[in-house]
């Protein structure tokens, strides 16, 4: 499986667990594929301001705290605006690709 997909997977994932979002070990458990797989996936949906840091932490299975993924329209305080158009339209082009639709792209000048 390419990086596209198991980045769209990763993202459809994080997007459908709304305000509860995922942790990086979820998403692995939930999508079925190896860690090894989603985790550089996930830092490129966090470089892409498509997945942020909720400020929130659950424990994960070795029972450290584990970081909460969320989709920027779930995180408190969260403004995608300084990350201008670039950002607005990887989260477009990533909604589009799982078959999601927006009333109207985001611009963020």
């Amino acid at each position: 499986m390419n990086g596209t997909t198991l980045r769209s997977i990763a993202y459809r994932l994080i997007h459908e667990a709304g305000e509860r979002g995922m942790t990086a070990l979820e998403v692995v458990a939930t999508s079925g594929h190896e860690r090894w797989g989603i985790q550089p996936r996930l830092s490129e949906l966090v470089s892409a301001k498509a997945i942020v840091n909720s400020g929130k932490t659950r424990t994960n299975p070795s029972g450290r705290q584990a970081i909460v993924w969320v989709a920027p329209d779930y995180a408190e305080d969260y403004d995608a605006s300084p990350f201008g158009d670039i950002a607005a339209r990887v989260v477009v082009e990533l909604g589009q690709q799982l078959g999601f639709t927006l009333d109207e792209e985001p611009s963020h000048g």
